[in-house]
């Protein structure tokens, strides 16, 4: 399998015992965390203890986009296409703390890549299948896919050519320490993990800087269109915390404010303000500012209803800030019979079709489930204003 060059990183196995304790595999030698001397009870009572500090920040921030450097931002414009260069970054810990010794950042690939109205925004080096494909060996995978990591993945697959954590940067939070680092976790999932911790006593100081904690490259497809979130995940902890140690010990997990990145990629300034759209009030959070939303009460659900016709058709944004579901809706407000509904319904389906928001096979279900729905007035929702 064809390799890129990998950044200085090691490969490590997480595991979670007590409160982490954190295996890496290195030219045969273990290198591992010290287990807190605190019960889980005690930690999760510290932590829920502990205030945040102002101004303290854990940020997925775009640094670069096609190679050419911007000032650190969690809004930006990439047309599709691009190359978004994004860093973790950490600050603000000092008001609580003096010290830190560890930090833990999960990045939710495979549901951030599917953010946007259209298209993908994937890490540089993913080559698999959007939604990951178990298996055992190749005979599980589709042609020109084979078995490794226990995933079905392409020849150029390399997770780490665009994931990683350059120790090296004078910026890097643990800089000049004894350190254990990983990115990613795991090569076959887009659940990406970065992790850093520092053997020594003495981790640093709060000197109201933005530290370096992590590299993420992501490619803007052609067909890109909407507003992409790359989002920190759940983790152990929860996103956004720090361990703090005191006397050695890693028992106080400190939360911080977690900033995800927004990424423009086709109409970055829909009221021609100069200001790109994700800096403005959304108020229903479904991608479009208010000032450019037709439907500024958007239904969100997951997928769309029709009547008790269960069916799995995502509910995704069609046009001018209204999702499939509003636009389900007002067919059901402006229908004067059964039949003015269902030829509604069937031209959505159509235009989503050719527009690729859903299948054949999706396009033939929702017509089938108009035909079969009562088209009594819900007014459950607002349409387009």
């Amino acid at each position: 399998m064809h390799k890129h060059g990998h950044p200085p990183s090691n490969r490590f196995l997480l595991a979670i015992v007590a409160v982490i304790v954190i295996a890496a595999e290195t030219s045969g030698q273990d290198a591992a965390r010290p287990a807190s001397g605190n019960s889980p009870g005690r930690l999760a009572a510290i932590t829920a203890e502990g205030s945040t500090p102002p101004n303290a920040l854990f940020e997925l921030a775009a640094v670069a986009i096609d190679g050419e450097a911007i000032p650190p931002s969690t809004c930006i414009c990439a047309p599709p296409g691009s190359v978004v260069d994004a860093e973790i970054l950490i600050s603000g810990w000092g008001e609580t703390v003096d010290i830190v010794n560890f930090y833990e950042a999960w990045i939710d690939a495979e549901a951030s890549s599917w953010s946007g109205q259209r298209g993908r925004v994937l890490p540089v080096g993913w080559d698999a299948p959007a939604a990951p494909a178990s298996c055992d060996s190749d005979a599980d995978c589709v042609p020109d896919l084979f078995c490794e990591f226990r995933n079905c993945v392409g020849p150029e697959h390399d997770v780490r050519s665009g994931a990683f954590i350059d120790r090296e940067r004078t910026d890097f939070l643990f800089f000049g320490r004894e350190i254990n680092a990983l990115a990613p976790w795991r090569d076959g999932s887009l659940d990406y993990l970065y992790a850093g911790w520092t053997t020594e006593g003495d981790g640093p100081l709060d000197l109201g800087l933005r530290y370096y904690a992590g590299t993420l490259l992501l490619v803007v497809s052609d067909d890109a269109r909407g507003r992409f979130t790359y989002r920190f995940a759940p983790g152990t902890f929860d996103p956004g915390r720090v361990a703090l140690a005191k006397l050695g010990l890693w028992d106080i997990f400190v939360p911080l404010e977690v900033h995800h990145l927004q990424i423009e990629t086709d109409e970055c300034d829909c009221n021609d303000n100069g200001i790109v759209d994700c800096n403005e009030s959304d108020s229903d959070d479904d991608g479009v500012i208010d000032d450019c939303d037709a439907c500024p009460e958007s239904d969100l659900s997951r997928t769309i209803m029709l009547g008790a016709c269960e069916n799995e058709i995502i509910n995704r944004l069609a046009d001018n800030g209204c999702m499939m579901a509003d636009l389900v809706t007002l067919c059901e407000q402006d229908a004067r019979n059964h039949g003015e509904f269902v030829s509604c319904i069937t031209r959505l389906a159509r235009d989503w079709a050719r527009e690729e928001l859903i299948s054949r096979k999706q396009h033939d279900e929702l017509t089938r489930c108009a035909a079969r729905a009562n088209s009594e007035k819900s007014g459950a929702h607002r349409g387009p204003r």
